[in-house]
């Protein structure tokens, strides 16, 4: 469930790999959040994961930006490799002895509107609808939502995710500092970051399988 810095620098002389990791790392630092990586890719093996160091309720917030909890959760497609029982034995693991819990939150428009937490449609309907009526998914009205990012005033900065943000700042455009917190768009820009992705090179991908093959 982890990976050391040392691990990551010894991969190059330049540590491309590490760099990528621990630009990230310092950009979340001021915003004094806590930080788990690993190479669990889903929902129910990080929710097995976790209870494995608490007795306690695990709830797994998602949503705001496009966030699509049909593509996060019921994509048939994202759970070829989970033995023989595919999503339903997925969503049987993540829910299990009911000590987990995903809470999705409101989605917010690039123009600034909140709409509902979207919903599955076709055959995960009904699935998705039996787990809400469990209480194993819970939808979060607006109203607990922060003044700022109820307002279509003041919630620039929770329109976009990460992969709009990521492809303003590939095409050159200063709009993404918008979408960023002041002090992490400062600190940013003071460093020099994402010059790989102004010229079109980018190591996502090759930091995903290096982690996924630890």
């Amino acid at each position: 469930g982890s990976v050391s810095i040392d691990a990551l620098f010894s991969l190059t002389q330049d540590g491309v790999l590490a760099e990528e990791f621990l630009d990230r790392f310092t950009m979340l630092e001021p915003l004094k959040y806590t930080v788990l990586l690993s190479s669990i890719s889903q929902t129910h093996d990080l929710a097995s994961y976790l209870q494995r160091y608490t007795n306690q309720k695990i709830v797994v917030a998602v949503g705001g930006g496009g966030f699509s909890i049909k593509r996060a959760l019921f994509n048939p497609e994202s759970y070829k490799n989970v033995s023989v029982g595919g999503m339903l034995e997925g969503l049987g693991r993540l829910f299990s002895q009911g000590g987990t819990r995903v809470f999705t939150y409101p989605n917010i428009t690039p123009e600034g509107q909140i709409l509902p937490a979207s919903i599955p449609d076709g055959d995960e309907q009904p699935l998705y609808e039996f787990l809400v009526r469990t209480g194993a998914i819970v939808p979060i009205s607006s109203s607990y939502l922060s003044p700022e990012a109820r307002n279509w005033k003041t919630n620039l900065q929770f329109r976009l995710g990460s992969t709009e943000v990521r492809d303003l700042i590939a095409q050159g455009s200063a709009e993404w500092e918008m979408y960023m917190p002041p002090t992490v768009a400062t600190i940013a820009k003071s460093q020099g970051w994402f010059g790989r992705l102004r010229n079109g090179e980018t190591f996502t991908a090759n930091v995903w399988h290096f982690l996924a093959g630890l």
